[in-house]
């Protein structure tokens, strides 16, 4: 029996915690009177709908009055159901106000005027409002209650009121059942006022409890400032900083143990604060309580300044305030101090690591400079003398074979001072030293050029080059040495690494914003895996001491160089042993400006599905690096 009436009473808190609305279930106080409101008003619907049977078997169907005032009771049930899918407190509160009063009203109308036995409920109808927690349907009730007492005095006054359906011998029993029921609700009102109460003490309790738990025991210095700065609270972890613990830092001590230098910063971040409700954040030297053995992290010894962070926020509209003299309200400030020395520490290494790194920069754009500029000079003399030597009418006297040494002379030596060239442009462009010099020309002739001159090269293993020049002449503006050497590195990397009989193509698109240049070969091609460190100086997709093809891999990434100082994009597609494609996209006027974004990793839109192959971005990023 008792299992049966405690199951039963468990389903029914399950329902009417279903019916308390979603917005207000995370809060203690409201869920209390959202649940008391709903109850209430739920039994007192149910009560009618219970008694209307009775009063239809005694009463009868004909009484229209006495249909209205049961719809009367029963509407409290739909006010409740109201609350339960809004969850507006307030508005129900009010809704039940009028129904309350609209049913007292009709009902002393019909059964005496202002003696009639219901109108002790009106009273009910204030007291009740006062659980909304909204001044306006409190004040709002206390109108209707007024009136409602007024319109009945005045209606008896003037003979309005029909004759009380109650017999006079009748009405002090009725009398003293409505003041009884009315008192009875008015109590149960009462002590769910005394549920609320000792409900939000607890919270209030827990809550204490648990903020001093946190405040007490949180590494992080937690203090509580008026608008000035002077510390009204300060936690557990304040025995960091002061040696006397929480009460050597109340009222002006926190600013004592700020460092001299650094006190303007902390009273600048309160006023700060003080103006806005923005957060504001401060980082300033104060002195540590702990020795370097108790804080072997941040290794201070004792009395020696630990830098820190200071975050203070004013407290939000509904905090705690005061009033000056003139009654304007002084803000109220709540600021987390973290020891960040060891941050500090690090940041210190970051920076000598940066000059560090960028000194070595330096000093390596500058060797490169020097020892480029140191061998460019015998270079120019042993070409030179290498080719007079070579020359049968200017020296008719050489040998064949001697010849053949001397072109190979020749060859090296021009082989090595590209090299060189390549690394004094890699230097320039690694330090921002590599200046455009824009001019226009005309690029269509300019690959042509290229074209003739690498051919001779090509010849010697049969490798043909096609042009596929759309646009003849074409117009550009651009630094004319730089494209020059874009094209030279693209077409000799494509020539080097073609299979003899081989062909490459050479193709140009131009519309009015934009040139793009391709150059494609059949030849050996290399790994997706390779791809994306290609235009990186130095990187070759062999690296093997048994590389079968000489260089520095410098071409690609001078190449990238360039394109990145004309503010354009470079695409490579290949796949092993399929050939490599090489897409380079400028602006066709060059202007000074931002650098357009890094490309992605993509498919070139040009190349036919069928031969599709892995494409990898080495599309520039950002500006050109400079090495500070």
């Amino acid at each position: 029996m008792i299992a049966g009436l405690n199951n039963i009473v468990r389903k029914f808190k399950l329902a009417l915690r279903l019916l308390i609305h979603s917005s207000v279930r995370g809060n203690a106080i409201e869920r209390i009177r959202h649940r008391l409101f709903i109850t209430s008003h739920l039994a007192s619907a149910v009560l009618a709908v219970a008694a209307f049977p009775v009063y239809l078997i005694v009463v009868g169907t004909n009484d229209f009055v006495g249909m209205l005032i049961f719809l009367g009771l029963i509407f409290p049930g739909y006010i409740a159901i109201f609350l339960s899918r809004t969850g507006k407190l307030a508005l129900a509160h009010l809704f039940s106000a009028i129904n309350l009063t609209t049913l007292v009203t009709f009902t002393a109308v019909f059964t005496g005027g202002v003696t009639s036995f219901i109108v002790a409920w009106i009273l009910v109808v204030p007291v009740e409002s006062a659980f909304s927690g909204s001044k306006k349907v409190i004040a709002a009730s206390l109108v209707l209650a007024c009136a409602s007492v007024v319109f009945l005095v005045y209606a008896g006054s003037i003979d309005l009121l029909p004759p009380a359906r109650t017999r006079n011998q009748d009405n002090m029993m009725l009398m003293a059942l409505s003041i009884i029921s009315a008192v009875a609700y008015i109590s149960g009102l009462v002590v769910n006022t005394q549920v609320l109460n000792e409900k939000a003490a607890a919270l209030i309790q827990y809550s204490q409890r648990h903020f001093r738990l946190l405040a007490e025991n949180a590494t992080d210095m937690i203090t509580y400032h008026d608008h000035r700065g002077a510390v009204i609270f300060s936690s557990g972890a304040s025995n960091r900083f002061a040696s006397k613990g929480a009460s050597d830092l109340i009222g002006g001590g926190f600013i004592k143990h700020i460092h001299p230098d650094d006190r303007g910063i902390y009273l600048e971040t309160f006023s700060n604060a003080s103006a806005s409700t923005k957060p504001a954040h401060a980082e300033f030297r104060i002195k540590s309580n702990l020795s370097a053995a108790t804080n072997a992290q941040t290794q201070v010894d004792k009395d020696d300044y630990i830098w820190v962070e200071m975050r203070c926020q004013t407290l939000s509209e509904g905090g705690i305030s005061v009033e000056d003299e003139e009654g304007s309200k002084l803000a109220r400030i709540v600021a987390v101090t973290r020891d960040i020395s060891e941050i500090k520490a690090q940041q210190e290494e970051i920076i000598k690591s940066r000059d560090l790194a960028q000194e070595a920069s330096r000093a390596k754009s500058r060797f490169l400079a020097n020892i480029g500029h140191e061998l460019r000079t015998p270079l120019n003399a042993i070409i030179g003398f290498s080719d007079i030597l070579g020359n049968e009418k200017l020296s008719p006297g050489v040998e064949a074979n001697q010849r053949d040494y001397i072109r190979l002379i020749h060859q090296s030596g021009s082989h090595l001072l590209l090299v060189v060239n390549d690394m004094l442009d890699m230097a320039k462009i690694e330090a921002g030293k590599m200046n455009i010099s824009p001019e226009v020309f005309d690029f269509a002739d300019l690959i042509a050029a290229s074209v003739r001159i690498m051919q001779v090269t090509a010849d010697q293993r049969n490798i043909k080059i096609f042009q596929d020049l759309r646009e003849r002449p074409c117009e550009v503006t651009a630094d004319k040495r730089a494209l020059n050497q874009i094209l030279f590195n693209l077409i000799s990397n494509a020539v080097k690494f073609s299979h003899q009989d081989g062909e490459i193509r050479v193709s140009l698109d131009a519309s009015n914003e934009e040139i793009k240049l391709v150059v494609a070969d059949e030849g050996i091609g290399i790994p997706l895996e390779l791809i994306s460190n290609l235009c990186q100086p130095f990187v070759q997709a062999d690296n093997s001491l048994s590389r079968a093809y000489e260089g520095t891999g410098l071409g690609l990434s001078v190449v990238k160089g360039f394109v990145e100082l004309h503010h354009g994009s470079l695409h490579i597609s290949s796949e092993d042993a399929r050939g490599t494609r090489v897409s380079v996209n400028l602006p066709r006027h060059y202007s000074s400006g931002e650098v357009n974004p890094p490309a992605e990793l993509e498919r070139d839109p040009d190349q036919p599905v069928s031969q599709t192959l892995e494409t990898v971005s080495c599309a520039l990023q950002g500006s050109t690096k400079k090495v500070v």
